[in-house]
């Protein structure tokens, strides 16, 4: 009877199975105080990539440098959570997801009393590096955490609050630090995470489960090939554009690409690789990764290019452009518990394809707005987008999640993890070559973000179907 059944019934059945585990595994009083040890931890590692950009002026003139060389601070940052996200995420399947995840926080509480206490910028530079693994750590095992917390029957819910918690996190940054860069000096924001951290730290030890998956040691080789292929990849992307050097772009086009090959090699003769290409071979996965990958960079292409939009190309000031913007997380906080229950309930194929639907939707009605538009209604526009965008990223991760085996729960966050950054890394490397471009409108830039989440659409409905026959 299995062998009838349509792919996305198979992979539903799969998912009950390999869930089951988790139906008895938190409840009640531990359940409540794990759930915030995760909310905790994620909402810090999303937070201080956010924080810092408010003081990044005041630390460049404290430290007497240009704005080009504190920037830094942001994009090490950024750039050790990417290439660590991958490796941690696998670590965790063998050492245990407590562990990672503890770990992460002890590593951003060292880093962060460093950061307060830098005396210039290299070494400001050099903790924030440090910390961007310690985010790396947290970030990579949350989803793994979110199936050993939740029972199977709250998996959508419990990815809906996540969904929510960094929606939150990223709103609340830039508004916390303004709050406290008025009244403190801006070392106060690393001592708060610090303090943040420690309080995370301290439930996760009591409450989050211990868990061991499998025995096989840690794949050195594997690691190092993946932070190679990546590394060259990101720099491959950021310096595309004009301007850019042949000659460097040809060293680590080369470098990415033979790296790249050697590591999905190695992967596909591991019984546990670090990346999953095995699960990738699955259609509706891999369909749910490309999907993930184009919204991402939809999203990332649309945030870059607004603040452009709304200021330059629609004449609003600072205040208001903040205002507006904000109605994209807020949209998604409120939208995250809807979705989570019907994530429970209906096909990921389904609520994609209608979320993207509505978020493409939303992304042309911006890119239409004109001088003439009241404020609030750019913001319900953008509430529209943020509601579409939510829509189809808690069902996508529900499904990706719940359909890979229990013991790789972690390699399968992190690869989820992975795609969301590079998607993002494309998406504002992009929208700075079309708005590098001369003569070239803002306006455009949503056009093609409306254009690439309507692919994404159609990618998530793809999974609905198998040849011609309706699968869910």
């Amino acid at each position: 009877m299995s062998d009838i059944l349509p792919d996305y019934q198979k992979s539903l059945l799969m998912s009950a199975s390999v869930s089951s585990v988790t139906d008895s595994a938190l409840s009640g009083r531990q359940l409540r105080w794990a759930v915030a040890a995760l909310s905790i931890g994620l909402g810090l590692a999303v937070l201080d990539g956010f924080i810092v950009n408010v003081a990044l002026p005041i630390i460049a003139r404290d430290f007497n440098v240009t704005a080009d060389r504190v920037m830094t601070v942001v994009t090490v940052y950024q750039l050790a959570l990417t290439l660590a996200l991958l490796p941690l995420a696998a670590l965790g399947d063998r050492v245990g997801y407590r562990r990672v995840f503890a770990s992460g926080l002890v590593l951003v509480v060292v880093t962060a009393v460093v950061s307060a206490f830098s005396v210039s910028l290299e070494m400001l530079i050099a903790a924030r590096l440090l910390q961007g693994l310690g985010a790396a750590a947290i970030m990579a095992v949350a989803s793994a955490l979110v199936r050993t917390i939740y029972p199977a029957s709250l998996l959508g819910r419990g990815i809906s609050f996540n969904a929510m918690v960094v929606a939150g996190s990223s709103a609340a940054g830039p508004t916390l630090a303004g709050a406290m860069l008025s009244v403190a000096d801006w070392r106060w924001l690393f001592g708060i995470s610090a303090l943040i951290a420690i309080a995370g730290l301290l439930l996760s030890l009591r409450w989050l489960p211990d868990n061991r998956h499998q025995p096989q040691g840690f794949d050195i080789p594997s690691a190092i090939l993946s932070v190679i292929t990546l590394g060259a990849l990101l720099l491959l992307v950021d310096l595309a554009g004009p301007g850019f050097s042949p000659g460097l772009t040809a060293i680590l086009a080369v470098t990415g690409l033979i790296a790249g090959l050697v590591f999905i090699r190695r992967q596909l003769r591991l019984s546990s690789p670090l990346l999953p290409v095995d699960l990738m071979r699955q259609r509706l996965i891999a369909l749910s990764l490309l999907g993930a990958a184009l919204t991402f960079c939809a999203e990332m292409l649309t945030f870059v290019t607004l603040p452009f939009f709304l200021s330059e190309g629609l004449g609003h000031d600072i205040a208001t452009t903040g205002l507006i913007f904000t109605a994209w997380p807020l949209s998604v906080m409120c939208m995250a518990l809807i979705t989570g229950q019907l994530a429970d309930r209906l096909p990921a194929g389904l609520l994609g394809g209608v979320g993207l639907t509505l978020g493409c939707a939303g992304l042309v009605l911006l890119s239409s707005s004109s001088t003439a538009d009241a404020p609030l209604e750019i913001a319900l526009r953008m509430a529209m987008c943020g509601a579409g965008f939510v829509l189809f990223q808690v069902p996508n991760t529900r499904f990706v999640v719940a359909t890979a085996p229990a013991n790789r729960a972690g390699s399968v966050g992190g690869m989820m993890g992975t795609v969301r950054l590079i998607g993002q890394t494309v998406g504002a490397s992009l929208a700075a070559l079309l708005l590098s471009i001369p003569q070239g409108a803002p306006a455009n830039n949503l056009k093609i973000a409306a254009a690439v989440a309507g692919a994404a659409a159609g990618v998530s409905l793809l999974r609905l179907y198998r040849g011609r026959q309706p699968v869910a």
